[in-house]
């Protein structure tokens, strides 16, 4: 499968799809965890934290979560959701990843020009990134 032939390197076309299957099941993984366990934790502190400061039981970190809703959280949970925030660039890479590792000869074709739809991807990838950095997603 894998080995030298007529002097160079190569894999063949069976186990390059298997890696790449493989890959794909790992990566919609992956973003089916992020997007249910970001959801989940949104909804979960929207509806279990208190909406005023709480200081005898320490839930006194103001935190904005699920569109709006103002709760206030232990430092623990307020760690907790900065690091589910921080994860947001993974998934808009992990979803970019996705669509450039699809099977072309299975789909449709992508618009002409091909590269402004790559650098759409790129771009979004970027704003995620820069959210993440300079704190649009806290």
């Amino acid at each position: 499968v894998v080995g030298w032939g007529n002097g160079d390197w190569h894999i063949s076309h069976g186990y390059a799809m298997n890696i790449r299957k493989a890959t794909i099941v790992m990566l919609v993984a992956l973003y089916m965890l992020m997007i249910f366990g970001m959801g989940a934790l949104e909804i979960g502190y929207s509806h279990n934290l208190p909406s005023s400061p709480q200081v005898d039981t320490g839930h006194v970190y103001r935190m904005t979560v699920n569109h709006g809703f103002v709760v206030y959280g232990t430092k623990l949970e307020r760690e907790v959701l900065d690091t589910e925030r921080a994860l947001f660039p993974l998934m808009v890479a992990t979803a970019a990843t996705l669509f450039m590792l699809r099977p072309w000869s299975e789909c449709q074709p992508l618009p002409e020009p091909r590269w402004l739809v790559i650098v759409l991807v790129v771009l979004i990838l970027l704003l995620g990134v820069a959210g993440a950095v300079f704190g649009t997603y806290k």
